[in-house]
């Protein structure tokens, strides 16, 4: 079992003595290989921090970044992704051991979506696998999970895990229009990327990576390239995208499209198990509707065991969409059945296209039918104590656009 990343990091065993600094424990925020030319397409200069890079807050406005992703294309900078090489003979194996998703039917140039679990059956990550072969897979992570790697392979011997962050630039696509500017960046009218499949591909002399997506609701990709060439790469598509108004999308509009899409984000919609402080925090698949992510069927997986206990018993809490009135987002606030807590908004937004605010929250799975109502309890800027609104949520699908 190898560990790679820019600088070696030890494992579980002796992270409380020996760890050398890694570009998680730096201080500094960093640029994105991207920043040199997006920042000049900045006009409100506000920016934000991700896994310790500078990304755009807002480029324009987010009604002009939310109106360009909904009717043309928008571009969005994906470098700080966190991105894991998988290689050798037991990588196949090793992966899927950690998944509650079977791998072993999932070819080459396709990728999954999968929960991983501690062995108590909590969500530590939800993360995408991306298989170039049986021994050659990609993990991308919201979080930074190698010295967790480290502690579930040491039975196997042919697998090397490396960090391979900073050696891809990531930039999103999506919308209507972006089979149109990717075919024009590409020069192949037959775009061949659907979502769920990735693979090498040439963008007028260069060597580029395409993932298809169906990111915040709409057809898109990812285009994955060396860092030295991330320059050229954004001008190229900006300028394919200019007969369609494409816009670059901050991490505001970002945020707001991925409530409506239903997309749960850990650390926000839920506490990773590597993180959670008490026993009632961290969350099984089931409690955030992750269901048919778990094949039971699997022979081995991390949390199996745990797994086919809480099937059978059922979840304490549920993962909702609501629908909320009124036209301001409420985040953390109260869901009151009969005046009782039934549980918490984590995410909301204004929803332009539906004119309305959507969320996600965290209920006792008592309350969790589609059509169930809510008082929304929130505390305002001008008095501590939590008031209840006249604002009510109810339960939606979690994804409710088309």
């Amino acid at each position: 079992m190898t560990i790679e990343s820019e600088d070696d990091i030890k494992s579980d065993r002796n992270l409380s003595t020996d760890v050398k600094r890694t570009r998680f424990f730096d201080s500094r925020i960093l640029p994105t290989p991207f920043h040199v030319v997006s920042s000049d397409l900045s006009h409100t200069n506000q920016w934000a921090s991700w896994n310790g890079y500078t990304v755009a807050e807002t480029y324009s406005s987010f009604e002009q970044e939310y109106d360009a992703l909904r009717n043309t294309a928008a571009v969005y900078d994906l470098s700080p992704m966190i991105k894991y090489e998988v290689t050798g003979s037991d990588a196949r194996e090793f992966v899927n051991q950690m998944l509650t998703r079977d791998l072993g039917q999932v070819q080459a140039g396709a990728w999954i979506m999968s929960p991983v679990c501690n062995n108590h059956g909590h969500v530590i990550d939800i993360v995408r696998i991306m298989v170039r072969s049986d021994d050659s897979i990609v993990l991308v992570t919201h979080m930074e999970l190698l010295s967790w790697i480290d502690a579930n392979a040491l039975h196997l011997k042919d697998v090397a895990v490396r960090d391979v962050s900073p050696q891809y630039a990531v930039l999103g696509l999506s919308g209507p229009k972006s089979s149109q500017v990717l075919a024009s960046l590409i020069d192949d009218e037959n775009v061949q990327f659907s979502p769920g499949t990735w693979g090498p591909a040439e963008a007028r002399g260069l060597e580029i990576e395409i993932c298809g997506t169906n990111a915040l609701s709409e057809r898109g990709f990812e285009i994955w390239v060396d860092p030295e060439d991330a320059v050229v790469v954004w001008e190229r598509v900006i300028r394919a995208g200019r007969a369609f108004r494409v816009l670059p999308l901050g991490q505001k509009t970002f945020e707001s499209c991925r409530i409506e899409a239903g997309q749960l984000m850990p650390g926000v919609d839920f506490v990773s198990a590597r993180h959670a402080l008490y026993g009632n925090r961290p969350r099984s698949p089931f409690e955030l509707g992750l269901d048919e992510a778990v094949d039971l069927t699997k022979p081995y997986f991390n949390g199996k065991l745990a797994l086919t206990e809480l099937a059978k018993s059922g979840p304490r809490t549920k993962v909702v969409g609501l629908e909320i009135t009124g036209t301001a987002p409420v985040t953390g606030a109260g869901l009151l059945v009969e005046g009782r807590i039934a549980g918490t908004v984590t995410s909301s937004t204004w929803s332009p296209r539906l004119k309305r605010v959507l969320g996600l929250a965290t209920i006792s799975a008592a309350f969790s039918r589609r059509g169930t109502e809510f008082q929304v309890e929130h505390a305002t800027n001008v008095e501590l104590e939590p008031k209840v609104d006249h604002h009510r949520a109810k339960i939606v699908a979690l994804s409710v656009l088309p």
